[in-house]
């Protein structure tokens, strides 16, 4: 059956140390979403992909709730359809996959509806759905995304020369168990000390200063505090390979990045594998693209 509309949306990862619930990068891991007409009887959503086990096919999934969601905002009756939905954003690792998620609902109704939103909308309406903005708009925009709803947000391309390996353990960890280990307050220093390395770290991938990064990625808000609940955290932050920038919880976590010379992954990987075997972790440690792109329609 041919679709209605079709959009893709990439995967995320959020913070990059310092940026708590303002920055994130996109990356070239997706959800792919196809509306076509609904036979009746037939469920809302189809699920498929490599990452599609553990996700709703009922009507509570978050790509079908986002749909409606977008069209109770445009005060328009949404059209019988099915949503065929692929995922290969692995869930639970901090990689973004339910701000995909939302971001691929709102798109994709957008499209079938012709309401005419743009893609700062499309970004504002699935961060009142999924309640995490910086996965959101880098979902939303590609590239680097800096947000500051409900209003503003910003695409960066991020700079070719440097890559991005991340490090997955099998295991997941729940976002609301990684919120719950955070302080309510923070010292006026430790505030200081993220907004100076916060916006050092928007400068220096807008400059394409490399060098920059393993300064701009420290962070005191939160990742000292989730450290306990990442095993293999606290070795990869302290690494000091060649070719290596800097490291940063990927989200909430459990994921790890790693920023690295495009010329010179190896070692990281390496070493991200390493401690995985030394502490008995199963996971998957790849190089992953930026992706320039945000939600598109096909």
């Amino acid at each position: 059956m041919n679709p209605i509309a079709r959009v893709r949306v990439p995967g995320s990862s959020a913070n990059l140390g310092p940026g708590f619930d303002a920055l994130a990068l996109a990356l070239e891991l997706f959800v792919d979403v196809a509306a076509v007409p609904r036979v009746p009887g037939d469920a809302r959503m189809k699920l498929g992909g490599a990452h599609s086990t553990g996700l709703a096919d009922d009507d509570s999934n978050l790509i079908w709730q986002a749909f409606l969601a977008t069209f109770r905002k445009a005060r328009c009756i949404h059209p019988d359809v099915q949503l065929i939905a692929g995922n290969e954003i692995p869930l639970g690792r901090g990689l973004g996959s339910s701000g995909a998620a939302a971001v691929a609902g709102v798109a994709v109704a957008n499209a079938v509806g012709a309401l005419g939103m743009t893609a700062l909308d499309v970004l504002m309406t699935a961060a009142e759905v999924e309640g995490h903005p910086d996965n959101v708009a880098a979902s939303a925009l590609g590239g680097l995304a800096v947000v500051a709803p409900p209003k503003q947000a910003i695409s960066l391309a991020w700079p070719a020369q440097i890559a991005v390996v991340v490090a997955s353990p099998e295991t997941q960890l729940a976002t609301s168990k990684a919120r719950a280990a955070l302080p309510g307050t923070y010292p006026r220093a430790d505030a200081v000390f993220n907004l100076q390395r916060a916006t050092l770290l928007v400068a220096a991938a807008a400059s394409g200063n490399a060098g920059a990064l393993r300064t701009a990625l420290e962070d005191r808000w939160h990742q000292p505090y989730r450290q306990q609940l990442v095993p293999g955290l606290g070795e990869a932050l302290a690494l000091d390979l060649p070719g290596l920038y800097g490291v940063a919880l990927s989200g909430a976590g459990p994921s790890i990045i790693a920023f690295v010379d495009r010329a010179n992954p190896g070692a990281t990987k390496q070493a991200l594998e390493q401690i995985y075997a030394t502490l008995g972790i199963t996971g998957v440690v790849r190089e992953l693209n930026v992706a320039a792109k945000g939600a598109e329609s096909l």
